[in-house]
């Protein structure tokens, strides 16, 4: 089965990692491993996101925080290890690679321990996904609690006592009979991770709410109502002001420009549709493509030829 993802939809932070005199900037390290039980073939894979930006206890950060695309094939066992660690107390500009050297140490421990277990056990075993999974956790939890702060550990942070550290890390599997039913199923975890210093406060609650997408092409679908359409061949200009944010620009067969757009909450077509911009004069030839940019996640400059050959323009802003 080809084209997937695993993807953490949202981060709950129900206790900061550092109390109210700090800050929280956290890092998820994500190291996927695809195995086979018959072919003995092992892919490892890993990726460093960005969770948000500085984050507070009571704070939602929306994804998708999502892995790259992977294959899964008949026999396939997919091992997820997520690692999500505060790096407040670093400098802004060592942080991202701090958290990359994290990501590193997950995958030296992952790869080879399924690497190790994948020998030892049968084709088409249905407890290949728990043996390998278990070992892996265990594996990666026998590193971690090995010292009170993530980073020293590595050597990456040097200096006085810090609130830098893991917030939570977890190892999830999906064998080969439990993989297609977690597909585009939404799922979610709670964790309290450790706290060493007291002076940071209490221990760091999360909630991660996650899924595993297909990440095909799905069907096509009418933006609109029936009436809304314009003349076969015209340009569609889109914009994503922000991640969670699009907008549509067309001419329409009366020569008039009309936009309309989508957020998650919205969909398409609640509570909006397509609805023209400008007076009715304000038209141009039908056909014509309207070029959109957007400086800034407020503002849209809109640019298309009218009837007479010049260049108009226009704008929104908030």
């Amino acid at each position: 089965m080809p084209g997937f993802v695993f993807s953490v939809d949202s981060v709950e932070i129900q206790n900061q990692k550092a109390d109210n005199h700090h800050s929280d900037n956290d890092y998820l390290s994500l190291v996927w491993t695809v195995a086979n039980t018959a072919t003995k073939n092992v892919q490892t894979f890993k990726k460093t996101l960005r969770v948000g930006g500085v984050l507070h206890t009571g704070d939602v950060v929306n994804g998708p925080f999502m892995t790259d695309p992977f294959n899964m094939g008949d026999g396939d066992i997919l091992t997820v290890n997520l690692v999500l660690v505060n790096l407040g107390s670093s400098d802004a500009e060592e942080q991202f690679r701090d958290a990359v050297q994290v990501t590193e140490k997950v995958a030296d421990v992952a790869a080879p321990v399924v690497g190790s277990i994948i020998t030892t056990i049968l084709a088409g075993d249905p407890a290949a996904g728990a043996q390998i999974g278990e070992a892996v956790a265990h594996a990666l939890r026998d590193v971690i609690s090995t010292f009170s702060d993530i980073f020293d550990f590595f050597d990456i942070h040097i200096g006085p006592p810090n609130c830098n550290g893991e917030v939570f890390h977890d190892t999830l599997t999906y064998g080969a009979n439990e993989f297609g039913q977690a597909v585009n199923q939404p799922a979610s975890r709670s964790y309290e991770g450790p706290q060493t210093e007291s002076r940071c406060g209490a221990a760091p609650h999360t909630k991660v709410n996650f899924s595993i997408r297909d990440f095909m092409w799905h069907s096509w679908f009418r933006i609109g109502r029936a009436e809304n359409n314009v003349p076969p061949g015209s340009a569609v200009s889109a914009i994503a002001r922000q991640p969670d944010k699009i907008d549509l620009f067309v001419v329409g067969n009366d020569g008039g420009i009309y936009s309309t757009w989508w957020n998650p909450d919205d969909g398409w077509e609640r509570n909006h549709n397509w609805f023209r911009i400008g007076r009715a004069e304000h038209n141009v030839p039908p056909g014509s493509a309207v070029s959109a940019i957007a400086r800034q996640p407020d503002q849209i400059d809109l640019f298309v030829v009218g009837n007479d050959g010049g260049i108009y323009s226009t704008w929104w802003g908030i």
